[in-house]
């Protein structure tokens, strides 16, 4: 082999060697390749209390309100006609109930 011949070969070499570090080097630092197969997207669909899902006894602070008959037996003794009974905002300690217009 020529030296003229040698030269080409190593030069070729050394550019190829140079060419294929700098393509590791930045397949390994470039955020979104890396990142690729470790990123995970969680949806969570939030269930609210007016929403017919909604289960009191296995959701939120696990209070329900006055069953319909417990209800039913406070307006009676309690609220004028045209009124109802509900929860009143302290019914989680309580249990207290009050009345509200139809």
């Amino acid at each position: 082999m020529s030296t003229k011949n040698l030269n080409r070969f190593l030069t070729i070499s050394i550019v190829a060697t140079i060419g294929f570090a700098m393509f590791i080097v930045a397949v390994f630092t470039m955020p979104t390749l890396r990142n690729l197969s470790t990123s995970t997207t969680v949806i969570t669909e939030v269930i609210e209390e007016d929403d017919p899902r909604w289960d009191c006894e296995t959701m939120g602070n696990k209070v329900c309100g006055p069953t319909e008959e417990e209800a039913t037996r406070f307006a009676e003794r309690n609220c004028p006609i045209g009124f109802v009974a509900v929860a009143a905002p302290e019914y989680a300690e309580s249990g207290a109930m009050e009345c509200e217009v139809k």
